[in-house]
């Protein structure tokens, strides 16, 4: 039931809806986010007519019984006015632990 939860969560971002000012402090739309071989991978587009500087992205991580197991972190240098960030997320805990993760936030560094 999670993992529907949290599809459904990535699929209205991937659907064009850009997570804005509420959530994130970096002008920025999730392109994609998924599981693979124990991390998170995906891509954020920098909506900005700016470089910036530096950005983290974050994601909390769950077990079966939604208990949060950590946070995971990704972080970027030199993120040029609509480029690209192709980012991946370790999480800190074992694959196996893992059921479920959400989205926390993409904060640019200060």
């Amino acid at each position: 039931m999670k993992r529907l939860w949290l599809i459904a969560v990535v699929c209205a971002l991937l659907a064009g809806c850009s997570v804005k000012p509420r959530l994130l402090k970096v002008d920025c739309t999730l392109r994609s986010a998924y599981w693979d071989s124990g991390c998170v991978i995906g891509a954020v587009a920098n909506d900005s007519a700016y470089n910036i500087d530096g950005a983290t992205i974050t994601f909390n991580f769950y077990d079966v019984f939604g208990n949060l197991v950590g946070t995971g972190s990704d972080s970027i240098n030199g993120w040029e006015a609509g480029g690209i960030w192709n980012f991946k997320v370790i999480p800190p805990a074992t694959e196996s632990q893992i059921t479920n993760f959400v989205l926390v936030g993409i904060s640019q560094a200060t």
